[in-house]
């Protein structure tokens, strides 16, 4: 049984196929690029590629895992309604995770003095979920006796936390997949992102309702 996984969340971009042996996801083959806001071009084609590299059709997916975020709106966007389009067309079940959890499992344990930092946007940081204005971080970092951190930040805002030692993390999108059961996951019919931020969409003031 084929899993294909989506992630759009973050700053690269990642599908994985992954098939169920003895019960555990085990990866067939990833691949990963750096995102340029095109997923609505590119995703599909290269979901496609892989699913052709390894013999198989859309029709052969019978499982979905996606990243629901926290990530911005058009990447974010894309991966999940492309997940869930594929999965209502298969009549597939589809499962979703979020960026919090899907980076605690690539860490393994938890220790003290060791906060994830995700991007909340250009003027905001998620701390081990929780959202800190970026005037705010270095004061809150101390006051939680933050030493060291793991995540996905920008180069930006790395340079406000070069005070604390940035654990870096190898493990790939499939490889951190194969640490989770499907029964660990969010089962749903259709998957809702979780955005950063709305889109930037002024309303047209001359419509009225």
């Amino acid at each position: 049984m084929i899993t294909l996984a989506i992630n759009t969340s973050s700053q690269k971009t990642a599908i994985a196929l992954l098939k169920e042996q003895d019960g555990k996801l085990k990866l067939v083959e990833e691949s990963s690029w750096k995102s340029k806001n095109d997923e609505a071009e590119n995703l599909m084609p290269q979901i496609q590629k892989l699913l052709k590299k390894n013999k198989k059709t859309f029709e052969d997916i019978k499982n979905l895992i996606v990243i629901k975020g926290p990530g911005s709106f058009t990447g974010l966007r894309i991966g999940v309604a492309t997940a869930n389009l594929i999965a209502y067309l298969n009549k597939a079940n589809i499962y979703c995770l979020t960026a919090f959890d899907f980076y605690w499992k690539m860490l393994g344990e938890k220790s003290e003095g060791m906060a994830l930092l995700l991007y909340a946007g250009s003027g905001g940081i998620y701390v081990n979920g929780e959202l800190v204005n970026l005037p705010d971080l270095k004061k809150y970092l101390a006051e939680k006796n933050i030493k060291e951190f793991f995540g996905n930040i920008s180069n930006d805002q790395k340079k406000e936390v070069k005070h604390l030692k940035f654990k870096i993390l190898r493990k790939s999108f499939g490889k951190v997949l194969e640490k989770f059961d499907l029964k660990d996951l969010e089962k749903t019919q259709i998957v809702e992102p979780l955005y950063i931020k709305g889109p930037g969409i002024t309303p047209n003031k001359k419509c009225y309702i």
